[in-house]
């Protein structure tokens, strides 16, 4: 989870409360360069996080690039079900992976502002209304 995602952590850890949780995150983010060896620590959290990213990326381009030409990135054909649970339709759901292989994995912002400006999803209000996380989320879903 991501340093602000402490609804998400508190969540996680079922003996603390978001206040809790809270607490503890500014007390921590105020005294963690005084932990012994935070600098090495941060370095590796950060490596290990670009690693992972570098995969997903890998993911997502062999299952563009399996599916059809990159040039047609906007409108692919992926085979991608879905059971409707989550409010992702099948073109949203390949529109998301198209466009999280042109932004770049993790740059839901970017995605989140495809989805916005594509006539597509004019009237998926439900789509529409998604954040970026949910977006986030649902893209390392389908990969």
């Amino acid at each position: 989870y991501g340093k602000d995602q402490l609804m998400d952590i508190a969540a996680h850890i079922p003996s603390k409360t978001l206040r809790e949780t809270t607490k503890y995150a500014k007390v921590f983010w105020k005294k963690y360069k005084t932990l012994p060896k935070s600098p090495r620590l941060f370095a590796i959290t950060k490596e290990s996080k670009n690693d992972i990213v570098k995969r997903y990326e890998s993911i997502l381009r062999a299952k563009i690039e399996s599916s059809q030409p990159p040039s047609a990135w906007h409108n692919p054909i992926l085979g991608i079900e879905t059971n409707d649970k989550n409010g992702f339709t099948p073109e949203a759901n390949r529109f998301i992976l198209c466009s999280t292989y042109r932004n770049g994995y993790g740059n839901w912002a970017s995605v989140h502002k495809d989805i916005k400006s594509s006539r597509l999803f004019d009237q998926d209000w439900l789509l529409l209304s998604m954040t970026s996380n949910d977006i986030g989320r649902q893209c390392t879903l389908l990969m």
